[in-house]
């Protein structure tokens, strides 16, 4: 597959030099005699320094020769700006050694998305660093191992976000009064740079801060403008790309300017603070596809910020579709692929430049294209296509229209809820939880009888004054969400008390369950809060009413686990996992997990409930409620298996919850067992 990436854009960039060449000829046939050929070209570029003009040598030196406003005409008459007027398409020698040796020797080395950032470059006028290179230009060091991971913590990428406007500020500044005074140079990248983040994040900060003042928000209310950029996948993905892919080479370029690098130091970066890489763009992209994968969004309405019946005023352009799709076709997701893939072409089809410039058109038709033709050769003719569900339910025909096709996931989605009850995993517990992470109830006519709100007086004489507003999810095995159980000062209490704690979620390891490690199934951070160390003291309140909630014993050290505390941020999950331990070695001291009650702290955008993939229901993340459940049968000794759950992606915002799992021996006496030792 990754050989049928590569010939995929070979034969684009065969085209599109071409066109260049034609271009560049037209404009310099005087001075150049004959049209160049493929090979000429070849030659020309292996004799350029540095980043050259496709133009060739006549054509560059006209352009050093003449004036501004020659060079100025020359650029657009060449056709080589893109989505942005003011942008030149160029090549750089490091990467292509000429198409000749481009096609020998970097066909299996260079991904499809590799190849997809190097033509994004090239568009945008980014100077590609050098192969090998480690720039390190404002951002701190990261050969100690001491990068943040960040996309896995929202509350550092908030930070981050606020240092980019400080950068921005001050290039912003340089660029209007030196740059443009001095002329110096085309600085095309700068000026990409600058209207992304405008049209972003400066956009994003604006709509917060006019939102805050239009409600008359108070202090403790107001919406933070750098959690809302560190939250939005897309914002999100646009900042940490600039980081990764724009900042470094500009900062290279301007280093003549000793001035304002040492501003850029002391302004924004003084801790020296490693920024963002491509592994983090990595997981950026990955972010998007874990959203879109596990919520199931359409992808016309995300790429134009529509996010589970949330609308924002937030997109992404043609170039970062681009990216997106070649990420999908990199995980053999194929049908996302073309979509996304649509959505780029559509969008530069719609383009003013296209009339002037229709190369650009057939590039983006022609990976459109490429992508269909991959896609249609992993369909499989099978409705039982289980393991590839990153395909339409039909191969693709032209012309492509988006509504006429279905996700191969979602033609599964009627056999898959008939099988949600069998309780040995297979196929369709992941296909039932992605449905009911997007808000589809998957439960029978008969399993909604008897579902109801209520007020609980009983048990206690406690809830006679201060009833419990119950719901029931589930009646068998029983789920229950309490609504504002908790209340918003200790959730604050709680939160403050975790944040600067938080370190990244783990799971037991598959291998030797002994032991804990981080995995993707996971991507939470957590910390644990007790309620037996002075330091925690002001959580005993919150266990106290849950002993009252479960008719259990809960506050002795040994009756329960500590109140761990989790922070989700944008895409971030929990596969679907059992509470209750398999390895009977674990649950020799306690017992095993007899109840979860588990407390959501927060509000979230979209996104972000709790799927029970095997009762077709989810649990919606409302802050101070709190969901229980039973983990075992009555009979205390058996896993109940139809407790499958996990935490759905988050779509837009921070999921705040907190988990309190309660043991069996020290609750024999007020479990009791069922009259059939198989309940």
């Amino acid at each position: 597959m990754s050989f049928s990436g590569s010939v995929w854009v070979i034969v684009p960039f065969y085209l599109l030099l071409t066109f260049v060449v034609t271009a560049a000829s037209e404009q310099c046939g005087s001075e150049q005699g004959d049209k160049p050929t493929l090979q000429t070209l070849s030659e020309e570029l292996n004799k350029t320094e540095g980043l050259g003009s496709v133009g060739g040598q006549a054509c560059k030196a006209k352009r050093e020769t003449g004036d501004e406003e020659s060079e100025e005409n020359w650029r657009i008459e060449t056709g080589l700006d893109f989505i942005r007027e003011n942008t030149m398409l160029r090549i750089d020698e490091d990467l292509y050694f000429g198409l000749d040796e481009y096609s020998k020797f970097r066909r299996d080395e260079l991904s499809l998305l590799e190849l997809v950032r190097t033509f994004i470059r090239e568009v945008k006028g980014v100077r590609a660093l050098p192969l090998g290179a480690s720039a390190t230009v404002l951002s701190g060091d990261d050969t100690g191992g001491n990068k943040p991971a960040w996309c896995f913590y929202p509350y550092q990428l908030k930070n981050l976000a606020q240092t980019e406007v400080i950068i921005y500020e001050v290039l912003r500044d340089f660029y209007w009064s030196v740059l443009k005074k001095e002329r110096k140079g085309q600085f095309l990248a700068l000026d990409s740079y600058l209207k992304d983040i405008e049209e972003s994040s400066l956009r994003a900060i604006t709509y917060v801060e006019y939102t805050n003042e239009k409600k008359n928000s108070t202090f403790e209310d107001r919406e933070d403008p750098y959690l809302y950029i560190a939250t939005h996948p897309l914002l999100l993905y646009r900042m940490v790309r600039r980081f990764a892919e724009d900042l470094q080479p500009i900062l290279l370029e301007l280093e003549e300017y000793e001035d304002l690098i040492s501003d850029l130091y002391d302004k924004a970066n003084p801790d020296l603070v490693v920024f963002p890489n491509h592994d983090d763009l990595t997981d950026a992209l990955e972010s998007i596809k874990r959203i879109q994968e596990g919520t199931n969004l359409n992808t016309l309405e995300f790429a134009t910020g529509k996010m589970d019946q949330l609308q924002t005023d937030i997109h992404v352009n043609a170039l970062h579709a681009l990216e997106i799709g070649a990420y999908y076709f990199t995980a053999g997701h194929f049908a996302y692929a073309v979509e996304w893939m649509y959505y780029a072409l559509n969008t530069v089809s719609q383009s003013s430049v296209i009339e002037k410039y229709p190369i650009i058109e057939r590039f983006f038709r022609k990976s459109f294209d490429h992508l269909v033709e991959v896609h249609n050769q992993n369909w499989e003719p099978t409705s039982k296509n289980y393991w590839n569900l990153g395909v339409f339910h039909t191969k693709v025909t032209a012309p492509f229209e988006p509504k006429s096709y279905v996700l191969m996931r979602q033609i599964m989605k009627d056999e898959a809820a008939g099988l949600r009850k069998t309780l040995d995993w297979n196929w369709s517990v992941n296909v039932n939880f992605m449905h009911v992470c997007a808000g589809k109830n998957l439960q029978t006519e008969e399993e909604r009888k008897g579902l109801k709100c209520w007020l609980q007086r009983k048990h206690n004489p406690y809830w006679s004054i201060n009833p419990l507003k119950m719901e029931i999810l589930n009646r068998d095995p029983p789920v229950y969400q309490i609504y504002d159980f908790i209340g918003d000062k200790l959730i604050e209490k709680m939160k403050k008390a975790a944040v600067d704690g938080l370190e990244r979620s783990t799971v037991v390891d598959r291998n030797d369950h002994s032991r804990s490690v981080v995995d993707t199934t996971r991507t939470s951070s957590q910390v644990w809060l007790y309620d037996d160390r002075e330091n925690g003291k002001f959580l005993l309140p919150l266990t106290y009413r849950m002993e009252l909630l479960s008719q259990l014993t809960i506050a002795p050290p040994q009756a329960c686990d500590a109140y761990q505390v989790a922070s989700y941020g944008p895409s971030h999950h929990y596969a679907p996992h059992i509470d209750s331990f398999e390895d009977t070695r674990r649950a020799v001291a306690k017992g095993n997990r007899i109840v979860t009650i588990m407390g959501y702290m927060s509000h979230v955008k979209a996104g972000g409930r709790t799927g029970f993939p095997l009762l077709g229901v989810a649990a919606e993340p409302i802050k101070g409620s709190v969901v229980m459940w039973y983990n075992l049968k009555k009979n205390g000794a058996e896993r109940d298996m139809r407790t499958w759950h996990g935490g759905c992606p988050v779509v837009f915002g921070v999921k705040w919850i907190t988990n309190k799992w309660v043991y069996y021996n020290e609750n024999f006496r007020n479990f009791p067992c069922g009259l059939n030792q198989d309940e």
